[in-house]
């Protein structure tokens, strides 16, 4: 074989590999979107922590009420124009409890709640994902995301970006 055939041979065969590796990937990022989907179409289990430092689990929602839960980043310009449009008609979610979900430094979740004034509403509750449970639950997300469930916890929608508080309302 002449080092020109080999060399061929080389490229093609790596060319190859590479094409079955990102078909590989590709199908496996398929189906985990697709498993996360399922899985989260009723409200799943969660394991989060207060701001005080105690176990947020989906039993600590109330029942029997609409939920929205926000995966945000305290320092996230879009995440605090959210914060902002809710607390200014928060009398529109009082029969919503909404759940906001960080990932981020404790001290940084509670300095946003403080500026938002979100800890004087008793429907709110900010807790932090110390674990990255979220995103194990519900796939890979943007900050901020939104998934709404109905007052049966089952998902009516998900938005991923800023989103219009009239969507959150279904206006």
């Amino acid at each position: 074989m002449t080092p020109k055939s080999r060399l061929k041979t080389i490229v093609l065969t790596s060319v190859i590999l590479l094409i079955v590796c990102l078909g590989f990937l590709i199908t496996k990022s398929f189906f985990a979107k697709q498993k996360s989907a399922e899985e989260i179409k009723n409200l799943p289990p969660l394991n989060f922590r207060t701001l005080q430092n105690k176990v947020f689990t989906e039993k600590d929602i109330p029942g029997g009420v609409p939920l929205i839960i926000n995966y945000f980043n305290p320092s996230c310009d879009h995440c605090q124009y959210e914060a902002r449009e809710i607390k200014s008609r928060i009398n529109e979610f009082q029969d919503i409890f909404l759940l906001m979900v960080s990932a981020e430094p404790l001290d940084s979740i509670s300095a946003f709640g403080k500026r938002f004034e979100l800890f004087t509403e008793s429907n709110i509750r900010l807790v932090h994902d110390s674990t990255g449970e979220f995103r194990k639950i519900f796939g890979s997300v943007i900050v901020p995301s939104f998934f709404i469930y109905d007052s049966n916890h089952r998902l009516l929608r998900k938005f991923e970006g800023e989103t219009k508080v009239d969507a959150l309302l279904f206006k």
